[in-house]
């Protein structure tokens, strides 16, 4: 089925926390995206959204 949406603003955080460690020259890998997206989404009151390779394919493709 079709995974669970996250707002715009919830979605901006996650590009915050990305440009944050970009800023210290941390690369952001997959399983650090993944992680830190479904947090961000608990700490939202988003506790169904799952970060699966779907979602992280269209987020990048949404956020370069």
């Amino acid at each position: 089925g079709e995974g669970t949406i996250l707002s715009e603003s919830v979605e901006l955080e996650i590009v915050a926390w990305i440009n944050s460690l970009r800023q210290e020259r941390v690369p952001v890998s997959p399983r650090m995206l993944t992680f830190q997206a479904q947090q961000i989404a608990v700490e939202a009151g988003v506790a169904s959204f799952r970060a699966s390779d779907k979602w992280i394919k269209s987020f990048r493709g949404r956020h370069r």
